[in-house]
């Protein structure tokens, strides 16, 4: 009989009835299974835990010991290096004090050095005032007269330079060849830079004999303000002619002298112009004036008719270097005032400038300002200074 067990019982439960107990042991084990894989897997991945603990630990002592060996290193190295610094320091104490007795042993002294300063402003003070001299004005224009064989410094009287080929006219009296400017070119063409060097030079020899009025003058005076006074009248000369004539006199048109219209006037910058007039300014705020600096010279701009039109010409110098002059560029212009008194600055060319020497630290530019491209003194006729600048 189908369902019957071995007893003769049925084993037939009816679907509504309860699990039978072999069921039941067949989900535990099934659980247990379960549980046991689940088990395994976690002590499989204990183990692997374990494992990546150790390789963490042994690259961490390994960093360890590495950043301990850099310190150590650094370590030695700073040492090393205050010792120097320490022996430096030392060997400069060291020379101060032997200064110092030396200083004492030769009666010189901190009240000497200053004194010495204080002549040297004096000095410069008086050269300042002597460029404005009406002595020293007057025998420049008589050397000037002499060298060149003329009566008098006007337009239509100044020689032009001779022709290629063409006899040098020298002095009657002399014998020596007179003076001839390329009144076409600036006073750093080799030229006119070799005229002007031997105005100078008469000057120092015999300005006095020439013109007494300027003794007290030439005494005060130094080189380098004698010689830009001399540079300043011919460049006066200079803007005479260029504003009387449209051709140089005596001037050929063909290339050895260029033709110069009245359209076309050229202006130069001088540094002389200021201190002419510091004689007239004593006080110390007007002091920044009186100094160089790296600013533009300006020039009156003027249209086809040669009237001015209320606007400043700008001239970089081209030793600027490009890094100073996008810097400049960069920064932002400042407001016109409430009150309208403002002058408009253009773009102008560059100019080929003399390079300058400051004597005092807070007047020198920094390095990245220069680019020393300015021509060696063998091609301008120019006595060009070394600049001196700071990092």
């Amino acid at each position: 009989m189908p369902g019957a067990s071995a007893d003769g019982s049925s084993s037939y439960q009816p679907s509504g009835g309860a699990p039978s107990k072999s069921l039941k042991i067949s989900a535990v084990l099934n659980d247990l299974a379960i549980i046991n894989r689940r088990l395994t897997h976690a002590e499989t991945l204990e183990v692997q835990h374990a494992q990546q603990l150790r390789v963490l630990e042994a690259k961490f002592l390994e960093q360890i010991g590495a950043m301990q060996c850099q310190c150590d290193s650094q370590l030695k190295e700073a040492q090393q290096a205050w010792n120097t610094e320490f022996e430096s320091l030392k060997h400069m104490i060291e020379c101060q004090r032997s200064v110092r007795v030396s200083n004492a042993s030769s009666g010189t002294d901190e009240e000497g050095m200053d004194e010495k300063l204080e002549k040297d402003v004096e000095r410069m003070e008086k050269s300042a005032a002597a460029y404005g001299d009406n002595g020293l004005k007057a025998v420049v224009r008589m050397v000037f007269q002499t060298l060149m064989g003329v009566g008098k410094l006007t337009a239509d009287t100044l020689p032009a330079y001779p022709k290629d080929g063409a006899t040098w006219p020298v002095d009657e009296a002399t014998k020596e060849r007179l003076l001839r400017f390329r009144w076409a070119e600036t006073h750093q063409h080799v030229n006119n830079h070799a005229s002007i060097t031997r105005i100078f030079q008469y000057i120092r020899k015999n300005g006095v004999s020439i013109c007494p009025a300027s003794g007290p003058a030439l005494r005060n005076i130094s080189d380098e303000d004698l010689h830009d006074r001399v540079v300043k009248k011919y460049q006066d000369l200079q803007q005479n002619i260029r504003r009387t004539v449209t051709v140089l006199p005596g001037a050929e048109t063909d290339g050895t002298e260029a033709a110069i219209a009245p359209s076309a006037p050229i202006k130069f910058p001088s540094r002389a112009k200021t201190q002419s007039r510091a004689c007239g300014y004593k006080d110390e705020k007007y002091r920044v004036a009186l100094t160089e600096s790296l600013m533009s010279p300006d020039e009156d701009e003027v249209d086809d008719a040669n009237k001015k039109t209320g606007h400043f010409i700008s001239h970089a110098a081209t030793y600027w270097s490009t890094l100073f002059l996008e810097a400049v560029d960069d920064a932002e212009d400042p407001s016109p005032p409430a009150t309208g008194k403002y002058t408009v600055r253009v773009k102008g060319d560059a100019r080929d400038l003399p390079l300058v020497a400051a004597k005092k630290i807070e007047n020198r530019a920094h390095r990245w300002m220069v680019s020393h491209r300015g021509k060696p003194p063998s091609q301008n006729g120019s006595k060009t200074k070394e600049f001196q600048g700071i990092c």
